[in-house]
């Protein structure tokens, strides 16, 4: 999954991570919920957890399952709508919610 401006981000057990910083052999990823929320993994390079006890502190809030859907959909409406230059904004938009639920369609960003 990437995030709005491109980034990696990392999905495990529901939760969201971003990445904080890598070295040449690890990944430091944190909650999405940073400013929250301090949970955080390490995983290999191939993106890998070290190991399944990896996560540091707990979560203070629970998963998100319909973030993760919601963040898959929008990826794939912007995949759609580079690569296909010549529909209309509405089929691209049609054509990528319809597997969607109805909550994750909520969370797409607004837009005036």
């Amino acid at each position: 999954i990437r995030s709005k401006r491109g980034k990696d981000k990392f999905v495990i057990l529901g939760f969201i991570y971003t990445l904080n910083k890598s070295n040449k052999e690890l990944n430091h990823w944190v909650c999405e919920n940073r400013g929250h929320c301090k949970a955080r993994i390490s995983t290999t390079i191939d993106m890998k957890p070290r190991d399944s006890n990896e996560i540091l502190d707990s979560h203070t809030h629970g998963p998100d399952i319909s973030r993760i859907e919601m963040l898959k959909g929008y990826n794939l409406l912007k995949e759609c709508a580079s690569s296909n230059s010549d529909e209309s904004t509405r089929a691209i938009f049609a054509s990528g919610v319809e597997t969607m639920s109805d909550t994750s369609i909520t969370k797409l960003p607004k837009t005036e």
